[in-house]
């Protein structure tokens, strides 16, 4: 994606949150002004003992006060509310059930 003040590609936001779990599946979380883009990663492996990105980021921007969604290795989205990210972190295995 361009952004139309800039002639270079828009990166990933430089203030990035990492949570992993053990099966092979990664939430990057970051911070850009108002919003809080997210990605959600899910190896085959993952997959294979049930778990899905797309529904991880449908549960954890909904918790940030956002949407998104996506496939079962992918997914994207957003949330809205800051003052959640805490939180999440501390429940972010209880989510991934």
């Amino acid at each position: 994606m361009l952004d139309s003040n800039k002639s270079t590609p828009n990166t990933f936001p430089s203030t990035t949150t990492l949570l992993s779990s053990p099966n092979n599946v990664f939430i990057f979380i970051g911070d850009d002004n108002n919003t809080l883009p997210l990605l959600v990663t899910a190896d085959k492996e993952a997959n294979n003992l049930g778990y899905n990105a797309g529904m991880i980021m449908r549960k954890v921007s909904s918790f940030l006060g956002g949407s998104g969604g996506g496939r079962p290795d992918f997914a994207s989205g957003a949330g809205k509310d800051k003052s959640k990210i805490n939180e999440l972190l501390n429940n972010v295995k209880d989510m991934l059930k």
